[in-house]
């Protein structure tokens, strides 16, 4: 190496040494998404999440640099904030850069980034407009879900109990050597399995470090017993979520357990937040376990050029789905017409709601019905409908029906309705 050769590379050795150094980041929250259900019924609110002094203290000199937010539908006048008091002036804010924001995810950095000092924190957005925009998911947690409905601020967890979803909001945190931490969650609270039957556990992870997880170790135990620890191998990056199966050889009796999964080591090394990283659940052994269904009303008429399209859907699924699949065909401005379907509305036909979520209008396509069954076939229901009917005149014009609903599981806060 000569001279020249020597100088050029001490140079560029000089620049880089020069150069700024770009932060790690993470995002840490409750949530895994955003629902098309928004939280409430309000047009103006405000929401945050809890960061818990434990929390704080894991991520303590680390930086909050953004506050990203999912929205249910569009949101006017959105103002992001950090305090520590949510009846007190905020500590940070910071309004977002446009005055229409859409729905689903947005991020708003903050002018002067808040240093996490060990105690517990809420992060929240404020926002107005023509529509109920607050964006929930489908996790939950006691920390999740604060929200100022024009009556103050409540914890909706304890107002509402399970129904009270996390709110789909993060907070950006930015710094070197993060911590590594997990986020291990289920979907159901209880498993129902059937006795003599090979079964499942099914759970996600939703990765809140800044580092590529590779390796995973999940345990499981029953009623405290030994932990069995599962091995597996993954690529996924920061604030990613993925799906895990663990198989079992299945149960010989009744009764009624409890289990527990957790993360036992990320890339070889220990979870830096262990109380995420859990969860127990009931685990019911039964003798036969209901079967959960898809019911999807769809929107029909005689004179509707379309709409075989729906029919073709329909009953290709009544086929290849006999005991997953319902179908209900409503039909609009034809002798078909029934006066019990006329509160539900469909803009056009042919269209379709799927168990009833009038948020989301899917086409009847057999592709769309046999996906819908597909992700409903892996989970166990909240409860089992059985009815019974007889006729109560000689001449069999009336019918009595009565149902019998049997839980799992143990829920709070609940609210259902039986259709007949």
């Amino acid at each position: 190496m000569n001279r020249k050769q020597l100088i050029a590379i001490v140079a560029l050795l000089a620049m880089m040494l020069c150069l700024p150094i770009k932060a790690a980041k993470t995002y840490w929250g409750y949530c895994n998404g955003v629902d098309p259900v928004a939280f409430g019924t309000k047009n103006t609110g405000k929401c945050a999440i809890y960061i818990p002094a434990d929390v704080a203290q894991v991520y303590k000199g680390f930086t909050v640099s953004a506050v990203k937010y999912g929205l249910a539908a569009q949101a006017s006048n959105v103002e992001v904030f950090i305090t520590k008091d949510l009846n007190a002036d905020p500590i940070v804010t910071k309004k977002a850069a446009v005055s229409n924001v859409y729905k689903g995810w947005n991020e708003v950095a903050l002018t002067t980034p808040y240093e996490i000092d060990g105690e517990g924190f809420y992060i929240g957005y404020s926002y107005s407009g023509e529509n109920v925009s607050m964006g929930v998911t489908s996790t939950f947690s006691e920390n999740a879900c604060w929200a100022d409905l024009g009556d103050g601020w409540k914890n909706y967890t304890t107002e509402m109990g399970e129904t009270a979803k996390a709110l789909a909001i993060q907070a950006r945190i930015t710094g070197d050597n993060l911590p590594l931490d997990l986020m291990l969650y289920t979907e159901q609270k209880d498993i129902a399995v059937q006795k003599g039957e090979p079964c499942k556990f099914d759970f996600s992870v939703k990765n809140l470090s800044a580092v590529l997880v590779r390796n995973l170790q999940v345990g499981y135990s029953i009623d405290g017993g030994e932990e069995t620890v599962c091995d597996f191998k993954t690529a996924m990056g920061s604030n990613i979520d993925k799906s895990f199966t663990i198989e079992h050889d299945g149960f010989d009796v009744v009764g009624n357990h409890t289990l527990k999964l957790r993360v036992v080591s990320i890339n070889g090394k220990d979870d830096a937040y262990a109380p995420n990283s859990e969860q127990t659940l009931a685990l019911s052994v039964k003798n036969s376990v209901p079967v959960q269904r898809l019911v999807v009303e769809e929107g029909t008429g005689t004179w509707c050029q379309f709409c075989p399209k729906g029919i073709v859907g329909l009953r290709k699924a009544s086929e290849a789905y006999p005991n997953h699949f319902i179908g209900i065909a409503i039909h609009r401005s034809d002798n078909l017409v029934t006066n019990t379907y006329d509160n539900l509305v469909f803009e056009s036909l042919p269209n379709s709601y799927f168990n009833r979520n009038t948020k989301s209008v899917i086409e009847p396509s057999f592709e769309s019905i046999e996906t819908a069954v597909k992700n409903l076939m892996e989970k166990t229901p909240v409860m089992g409908v059985d009815a019974n009917a007889k006729y109560t005149d000689s001449g069999k014009k009336k019918i009595s029906v009565e149902a019998l609903t049997t839980f799992l599981g143990a829920h709070k806060g609940m609210n259902y309705r039986l259709s007949f």
